[in-house]
């Protein structure tokens, strides 16, 4: 064996003699164009020299022993010579090459898979005509125009001819009795006609065969599984009749399709996907032995069910977002599992769906429905979303359901939520934006319920969630009228709490005892001191963002794993408490009008991030030992003059200090990985000087300043922006 790949070898004449060689790889050599030096090798078996810059493959003549042939990408390849009459050679991949024809291989007898893949100089596949024992023909993305040649050919399993532009018939194929794959994607094909007779066909794929209208040529074929035509012109489905074997019908986006029909004899018929088709009506789907699966979301046209209304194997139905009005017709189904309705906004009603004893999933969201009694003894149901209906005000129907996880109900008109008290299996409650539930009275002492989200909705209090042992998170952001967290103290798997933008809520003492909470979300709260946070060890998020009432950060001291503290635009005065929380990396304190020091800062090695915006601070001394620093905004902090406490800062990368009362950078010598300061209106700033060491700069922003040429570093000057 001789691997060269790669190499810069301009020829193969070494090898001549080389008797007892078997396998040659000279695939990418850019210099070699010729594969001299092969000619005659008796035993050589492999050649692969794909990629190569090979003009010519007619020294491999002779090499009797020869079973595959690699010249995959060889783009100055125009022609096979030297190939013909190789009696023992089984395999050629000629894929990308530049041949113009497969002349050169007749004779070749055992040949068993060819690839002319993306040949486009190749337009007639002449030279495989008769090959008794080719078995797979890939000429997808070629340009040939015709594949009568494959005639005669007897064993072929398998033919791509995909994104073959050129190719508008399939004539070649007829009679091929082992033939068991067709993929003729995107091809221009305007028939299947020449498929007749192909009895051990399994899979037809005409995907984007925008020319075909019909999927005649199929009918009666004995071991047809599986057809993919979507995206195709076809109008009809009635050449699948007689298909006995076929599992998937693939006519997603046929715009074209009338109907579903022709599928009456498939009686192993397992999944039918016409989603964005053009169907009107469904008509006669068998009810086989197999577990059916219907798609016929997006057929704006469909108005109707009817057709599988009864079909004792049906599990699931999707006809979200088509025309249908009701899902009456799914009386019968008794083997539903899944169904699939959303945006349907005529379908008011789902009474069809009464008993279905094996229903697991249904998902009715922005339909027009106006309550689910009728769900009442599916007692198999596990998921149910009946988001944004908006007429739906009661949720009788559900109760005693033991199997049911997961409710969404959010943007209904619910107001009681009682009769979920007996959903012992709930997991996860949405209930976000009804206005008129007032309570969560219903899901106290649930055992497996694991989150509740009833965001912008009208609660009270979340009392109710007591009991609830497996809670792990709650959502009740923009709550108005939320004025205590009362019952989730001592639940012990509480991880994550939002209660942002409730305005009526003061304190978060009721938190006291949740020792695995890991972030808390308050801003815009009505809070006024976070104290109940104390020995909330496993805290790593808290944001009170715009807590106007807040004015102390008791509570956080000491907290081990805090990573992330946002508490911009609050009355802050001091960030002492944050001393003892080294796992402290990004933290926000802007616009807190109040602060003027940053004192307690100094103790955070592992602080990444800081902003202080708008602060009243007037120095930064306390971040002289903050070594992970990496990005520092003090954007409009009028009373700081200096940035003394930054120098030798060996990780911080940006600085903005735009609109600050300063005076000078010297506080930035030593900061050698900076790459970016923005000091953009700093008035009172003159030089930039002191920047001439650092070596990583990459962006200056000076507008608005009064530095003068002179006292910026020459090699800094074309850093300097305006804008």
């Amino acid at each position: 064996m001789v691997d060269a790949s790669g190499a810069d070898i301009e020829s193969l004449g070494d090898l001549t003699g080389c008797v007892a060689l078997e396998k040659v790889d000279v695939s990418y050599c850019k210099q070699l164009s010729s594969l001299d030096g092969l000619s005659g090798l008796p035993n050589l078996k492999t050649v692969n020299a794909g990629g190569a810059a090979v003009e010519s493959i007619e020294h491999l003549a002779g090499c009797v022993a020869l079973e595959s042939v690699y010249v995959c990408n060889c783009e100055n390849l125009a022609s096979l010579t030297g190939l013909s009459g190789l009696e023992k050679l089984r395999m050629v991949d000629a894929s990308g090459a530049g041949i113009e024809s497969l002349g050169d291989l007749t004779g070749c007898v055992a040949l068993e898979k060819v690839d002319v893949s993306y040949c486009k100089q190749l337009s007639s596949l002449d030279g495989l005509s008769g090959l008794p024992n080719l078995r797979t023909v890939n000429a997808g993305g070629a340009a040939v125009e015709s594949i009568e040649h494959l005639a005669g050919c007897v064993a072929l399993e398998s033919v791509y001819v995909c994104n073959c532009e050129n190719l508008a018939s399939l004539t070649g194929l007829s009679g091929l009795e082992k033939l068991r794959m067709v993929d003729a994607s995107g091809a221009d094909i305007e028939s299947l006609g020449d498929l007749t007779g192909c009895v051990a066909l399994e899979k037809v794929d005409v995907s984007y065969c925008e020319q075909l209208s019909s999927l005649d040529g199929l009918s009666g074929l004995p071991n047809l599984r599986t057809v993919d035509a979507k995206f195709s012109g076809i109008c009809c489905m009635g050449g699948l009749s007689g298909c006995v074997s076929l599992e998937v019908v693939d006519v997603n986006n046929c715009e074209y399709l009338y109907k579903l029909c022709g599928l009456s004899e498939s009686r192993n018929l397992r999944s039918v996907d016409a989603n964005y088709s053009g169907i009107c009506y469904i008509n006669c789907l068998p009810d086989g032995d197999g577990r059916l699966s219907v798609d016929v979301s997006n057929c704006k046209s469909l108005m109707s069910l009817d057709g599988l209304s009864g079909l004792k194997t049906l599990v699931s139905v999707n006809a979200s977002q088509s025309g249908i009005e009701s899902i009456g017709d799914l009386t019968g189904c008794v083997a539903l599992e899944d169904v699939n309705v959303f945006g349907c906004k005529e379908v008011s009603c789902i009474k069809g769906l009464s008993g279905l004893q094996n229903l697991e999933t249904l998902n009715a969201s922005h339909c027009g429905m106006t309550d689910v009694s009728a769900l009442s003894g599916c007692v198999a149901l596990k998921t149910l979303k009946v988001n944004s209906c908006k007429e739906l005000s009661s949720s009788d129907g559900l109760s005693g359901l033991k199997q049911l996880e997961i409710v969404e109900a959010s943007s209904t008109s619910i107001t009681d939520i009682r009769v979920l008290s007996g959903c012992v299996s709930l997991r996860e409650v949405d209930v976000s934006f009804c206005k008129g539930l007032t309570s969560l009275e219903g899901l106290s002492g649930l055992k497996h319920l694991a989150r509740v989200r009833a965001a912008y909705s009208g609660l009270t209090d979340i009392r109710a969630l007591s009991g609830c042992v497996a809670l792990k998170a709650v959502y009740a952001n923009s709550c108005k009228s939320l004025q205590t967290l009362d019952g989730l103290s001592g639940l012990k798997n509480l991880e994550e709490v939002d209660v942002s933008e409730c305005e009526a809520l003061e304190t978060l003492d009721d938190l006291s005892g949740l020792q695995i909470i890991d972030s808390i979300n308050a801003k815009k709260s009505g809070i006024k001191n976070i104290q109940g946070l104390t020995g909330r060890i496993a805290l790593t998020a808290l944001d009170t963002d715009e807590c106007r009432n807040l004015n102390s950060l008791d509570g956080v001291s000491g907290l081990p794993q805090l990573k992330k503290a946002i508490f911009s635009s609050t009355g802050i005065t001091s960030v002492t408490a944050l001393s003892s929380c080294f796992a402290l990396e990004v933290l926000v304190v802007s616009y807190c009008y109040r602060l003027s020091c940053l004192e307690g800062l100094t103790t955070l090695k592992k602080l990444k991030i800081l902003r202080a915006n708008g602060c009243m601070i007037t120095s930064l001394h306390s971040l002289s030992q903050c070594v992970a620093l990496e990005e520092l905004s003090v954007c409009n902090c009028q009373h700081l003059k200096s940035l003394d406490g930054l120098s030798g800062l060996p990780r911080l990368r940006s600085v903005k200090a735009n609109r600050s009362g300063i005076t000078n950078v010297e506080g930035l010598a030593g900061c050698v990985a900076l790459k970016t300061l923005d000091v953009i209106y700093c008035r009172r700033l003159e030089s930039l000087m002191v920047l001439s060491g650092l070596p990583q700069l990459e962006t200056i922003l000076t507008r608005g300043t009064r530095i003068q040429s002179s006292e910026i570093p020459e090699h800094l000057k074309s850093l300097c922006k305006e804008d």
